[in-house]
């Protein structure tokens, strides 16, 4: 008898040993479950800012196109003047004033 009252005893504390772990594991899982969430989340929001880093990046590239495009016309015009000037002052230097 003394022997069956020894073993209830040891499966009773077997048995609350394995609720203990149970619930430890209960509790893990769930933990785990909120990391997985927040680094979901975190994941999504890399995302989003990738995309408007990517978006902001081919602005500046279009924009730096129309700037060398600009700078293109800005030169032309230069060469223009340029020209012009040079007949200007010919035509000029054929007039002697004394």
């Amino acid at each position: 008898m003394e022997e069956g009252t020894e073993q209830v005893v040891l499966g009773t504390k077997l048995v609350e040993e394995t609720r203990t772990s149970l619930n430890r594991i209960a509790s893990a899982s769930q933990q785990i479950g909120q990391l997985v969430q927040a680094i979901a989340s975190a994941t999504e929001e890399q995302t989003k800012v990738s995309e408007e880093v990517s978006q902001t990046m081919n602005d500046v590239a279009a924009i730096a196109g129309q700037t060398s495009f600009s700078a293109t016309d800005v030169s032309a015009s230069f060469q223009e003047l340029l020209a012009v000037a040079q007949s200007l002052q010919e035509s000029v230097g054929q007039f002697k004033v004394n």
